[in-house]
């Protein structure tokens, strides 16, 4: 009984964590929540788009993004995702060019 009462007399030591990122925006009003990168980067990377995910998310429990946050979103990391790609392509023809050479 003693060791019980001991327990509950303990003080509770946690750590507030932030869930997700807030977007600073002007004026009053609520704040957005910024997306997960890797998260839109695996959306664009599968056959299902951003309505698809919020429906998820939302499901989920998870206060999914505005449509309009998460289109913001996936332009650009789409077009980091074409920029990512077109290095790389440059870089696979150079090697082929100079494999093609040696030949």
């Amino acid at each position: 009984m003693e060791r019980e009462a001991e327990m509950y007399q303990m003080p509770i030591c946690w750590q507030a964590l932030k869930l997700f990122n807030e977007v600073n925006t002007k004026g009053k009003r609520r704040r957005s929540a910024e997306i997960n990168i890797g998260f839109q980067i695996g959306v664009a990377s599968t056959s299902f788009g951003n309505t698809s995910s919020r429906r998820i998310m939302n499901t989920s429990n998870i206060i999914a993004p505005t449509p309009n946050a998460m289109q913001k979103q996936a332009n650009k990391v789409c077009a980091a995702v074409k920029c990512l790609n077109e290095k790389s392509m440059a870089a696979i023809r150079k090697n082929l060019v100079a494999q093609n050479a040696q030949i």
